[in-house]
């Protein structure tokens, strides 16, 4: 046994036989899958009663993903028109309508997007969808590339029109940070804009924290650091969340945006002392700043007269010791 090299431990070809096993497996289960279909079905008939199942919607899955050929992954598609807005809300069916988006080129899939619009279907009303957010957001990460695709879906989402409501609703947010990650730079100015107008508002909404916790991830670092400071000014937005009694089934969403504005806005924060005071002495917030921080700076003790404000952080509980890491004093 020892003597297959396929069996040691580091052996290069243990990735490749793994491989070959998962498609194997794909096979078995797409194999089974269509041999327990009548045998008088056509390949579209075939195909539209798999997916509509929840083992038929996983053996498709895995045969575009390892064993059908590019031609029969093609038909498939095809096999999708008139079909695209019951697969949308069909639980199983949809999960096969993202695996085309990621298999195929988009000009094969575009035509999702316009069977959609035939029948009534807005941006908005897609985005705000269980099942239509993720088939967006498929096509959002591997639209971008093919211009014509991008600009057909971008028209259909009408961000202009659509960015406040959809950063506010449930699914919806989810399409907004994929197009801060995927879109191209006018549609993220679009929610930039949006983010930089309301900035409060969506720090206390419990979605709206979502899309803005995105943005100051991804935005470009000039931006971040200029929407956290405009938020950590003089305190009064932290003790504003941390005294917002209608936010507490948020409490620990609220925390961490928090710490991501703070973290954000890390040399804007040395000059501003009050932010210390807004965080009562005593909530679990100054812990986890203080873990969070702590590993930054732990081993560089701060010099008070090189930061500036050497009266308002050596009493604090965060003091210097940390945030001196930020400013390179390492």
């Amino acid at each position: 046994m020892l003597r297959d090299p396929s069996l040691w431990p580091e052996s290069p070809l243990r990735p490749l036989l793994a491989m070959r096993r998962a498609k194997q497996k794909a096979a078995e289960r797409v194999h089974a899958a269509i041999s327990a279909l009548p045998c008088d079905q056509n390949f579209d008939a075939a195909a539209r009663h798999l997916w509509r199942t929840p083992a038929g919607s996983r053996a498709l899955q895995e045969a575009i993903r390892c064993v059908f050929r590019h031609e029969v992954i093609r038909a498939l598609a095809q096999a999708t028109q008139g079909q695209v807005v019951s697969m949308l809300l069909c639980p199983h069916a949809h999960h096969v309508l993202q695996a085309l988006i990621v298999a195929l080129p988009p000009a094969n899939v575009d035509f999702f997007i316009s069977e959609l619009e035939e029948a009534g279907w807005t941006g908005a009303d897609t985005a705000k969808h269980r099942f239509g957010c993720q088939v967006l957001e498929r096509m959002l990460e591997h639209f971008s590339g093919n211009q014509s695709s991008y600009e057909a879906l971008m028209t259909f989402l009408n961000m202009d029109d659509n960015v406040a409501e959809l950063c506010r609703h449930s699914f919806g947010k989810y399409v907004v940070q994929h197009v801060v990650e995927h879109g191209h730079l006018t549609e993220k100015c679009i929610v930039f804009m949006h983010v930089a107008q309301n900035l409060a508002g969506l720090a206390e909404h419990g979605t709206g924290a979502c899309v803005l916790d995105t943005v100051l991830t991804l935005a470009p670092p000039d931006l971040r650091q200029m929407l956290a400071a405009d938020l950590v000014d003089d305190g009064s937005f932290i003790r504003g969340l941390l005294e917002n009694k209608t936010q507490r089934d948020f409490q620990r969403n609220i925390e961490f945006m928090i710490d991501r504005v703070i973290f954000a806005a890390s040399q804007h924060l040395l000059e501003q002392p009050a932010i210390w005071d807004a965080i009562p002495s005593t909530h679990s917030l100054r812990a986890v700043l203080q873990k969070r921080y702590a590993g930054l700076g732990a081993s560089h003790p701060a010099e008070p007269m090189a930061l500036g404000c050497s009266e308002v952080l050596c009493d604090k509980p965060l003091g210097a010791l940390p945030l001196c890491a930020f400013l390179g004093l390492d």
